[in-house]
């Protein structure tokens, strides 16, 4: 899954950066953008959520009680 989820990550940093390039441009379908942009995000969520749904059968006790310690993952990381 790794290639299907590297394809989506980069899907969905060039809908936003479409976005917020449209921003000034007085002619830019804004709405078609932040749509697009809006579902490569929810790709790369339910790819990750499917992932995680793989894994975590798969993982012992004491990993799994780390996943549920562990931060989300939110924010951007440096994008803005």
């Amino acid at each position: 899954q790794a290639p299907a989820f590297k394809q989506r990550m980069e899907a969905d940093r060039a809908a936003h950066d479409a976005l917020r390039k449209a921003a000034a441009d007085p002619n830019a379908d804004i709405r078609q953008l932040a749509d697009a942009a809006g579902k490569a995000h929810a790709d790369v969520a339910v790819l990750r959520a499917e992932t995680m749904r793989k894994v975590i059968p798969l993982l012992t006790a004491e990993q799994r009680a780390r996943l549920e310690q562990a931060p989300t993952q939110g924010g951007h990381r440096g994008r803005h």
